[in-house]
């Protein structure tokens, strides 16, 4: 009758198409809460709301990605930036003209200074703007993925993104 698909509740929800490869990421959507969740498949493009980010994986160096990207407007996440909010007013003015979107983090054990710095770049060169999305943040770093929920959340919040 169909596939049982884990959608982060309590119970699996059916799906009824069952042609999808096992570990395959798919959207759906719910559309029916009786004794059984039921959800179907639909493609990104019919999810009219923000639905996540999207990454891609790049054999560049990070210097060569934004050198040869066609970036409208990129911003570079340190501990040692400008706290967000006494940029943001700029920035949003930039963020809402810009189609293409670049927010670059570090890793645990270098920041991106660091990594700029190792391909013989400058961050200040290369980014429109370094902010620090987590000040105060009482740590030496920030895990990049509570990073990433935490910029991401902030310019939901502040541009409607």
């Amino acid at each position: 009758e169909g596939v049982l698909v884990d959608i982060g509740v309590e119970h699996p929800a059916l799906m009824r198409e069952n042609q999808w490869a096992l570990g395959k990421r798919l959207t759906l959507q719910v559309v029916a809460v009786d004794e059984r969740i039921e959800v179907q498949a639909v493609s990104g493009d019919q999810v009219s709301a923000y639905w996540g980010y999207k990454v891609k994986f790049e054999n560049h160096s990070f210097g060569s990605l934004v050198e040869n990207g066609k970036f409208d407007l990129v911003v570079a996440t340190s501990k040692i930036g400008i706290r967000f909010e006494d940029a943001a007013e700029k920035i949003g003015e930039h963020w809402r003209k810009a189609d293409y979107k670049l927010i670059a983090f570090g890793a645990p054990a270098r920041g991106l200074h660091e990594i700029v710095r190792d391909e013989g770049f400058d961050l200040n060169d290369l980014a429109d703007y370094v902010l620090n999305m987590v000040p105060d943040q009482g740590t030496e770093t920030v895990r990049t993925e509570e990073a990433l929920f935490a910029s991401l959340a902030v310019f939901k919040i502040q541009f409607g993104w």
